[in-house]
């Protein structure tokens, strides 16, 4: 699993799940202060979203949610 703090436009985001469909194992936690739409827009156009969970909050209650 893979926690990333920060997706803006969703190009590190698309990277990572690139990574974990290739590998079919994984999820990745994403979290933001801004909604990113565009990025939400992006990844489902990739059709990558199932191995996605982004919510929109401050970076370390998303690491503390990703642990959990």
């Amino acid at each position: 699993n893979i926690v990333e703090l920060g997706v803006r436009t969703g190009n590190s985001t698309i990277s990572f799940l690139s990574g974990l469909n290739r590998a079919n194992n994984g999820k990745l936690f994403s979290c933001d202060i801004d909604p990113c739409e565009h990025a939400i827009s992006y990844i489902n156009s990739a059709n990558l979203s199932s191995r996605w969970e982004f919510t929109q909050m401050i970076g370390t209650s998303c690491f503390l949610k990703a642990l959990s």
